[in-house]
């Protein structure tokens, strides 16, 4: 039986993947926050990126936290000419209610 981090992993790197097959995206970034996304793309990516696409959302931020790294680690060697990320994950956690894993692209 699998785990909750397991199921929101496996979702997750399914939903990247199916947005990554698009071959006009040349680079991506991945990222966590508890900010609408349409904020955090306005304050930090709308000068690079022309999207965010929500990829995960939890109220339980240790796994958004933990689904971050992971997600980047595995882009970062399967995608490493097309991700952006320059750390595996360790942005500020998450606070609220809600968390929610992104894709700009």
């Amino acid at each position: 039986m699998f785990n909750k981090f397991q199921i929101a992993l496996f979702t997750s790197k399914l939903r990247i993947t199916g947005i990554l097959m698009n071959k006009g995206i040349k680079h991506f970034k991945i990222g966590k926050t508890s900010q609408p996304l349409k904020d955090r793309f306005d304050q930090n990516y709308q000068a690079r990126y022309s999207l965010i696409k929500l990829v995960y959302k939890s109220n339980d931020l240790k796994l958004i936290d933990s689904l971050e790294k992971k997600l980047i680690a595995y882009f970062k060697k399967y995608n490493a000419n097309r991700c952006d990320n320059d750390q595996l994950g360790g942005g500020p956690d998450c606070e609220g209610d809600i968390g929610y894993i992104y894709i700009v692209f």
